[in-house]
């Protein structure tokens, strides 16, 4: 399984903003839930999954730098 989430550290996308409901979840101002990773998260949010790769990037599609998690994870049978 192949992934993409955002990091904690993506302020230029809302990162830190709104009201926290649980611990790097936030409501926004308009009522939508966000989430934001950090490698802890991951590997919580993951447990149980074969790691295959997780770092943490820059991408510069968006118009502002976003930071985000790119990774892989297999099932174990």
């Amino acid at each position: 399984m192949l992934f993409r989430v955002n990091s904690v550290k993506d302020v230029n996308h809302g990162a830190g903003e709104g009201k926290e409901i649980e611990s790097h979840l936030y409501e926004t101002a308009d009522g939508r839930l966000k989430r934001f990773f950090d490698e802890k998260d991951i590997q919580k949010f993951f447990a149980g999954l074969e790691k295959l790769y997780i770092h943490e990037e820059v991408m510069g599609r968006y118009g502002t730098k976003k930071v985000l998690w790119r990774g892989a994870f297999k099932v174990n049978k």
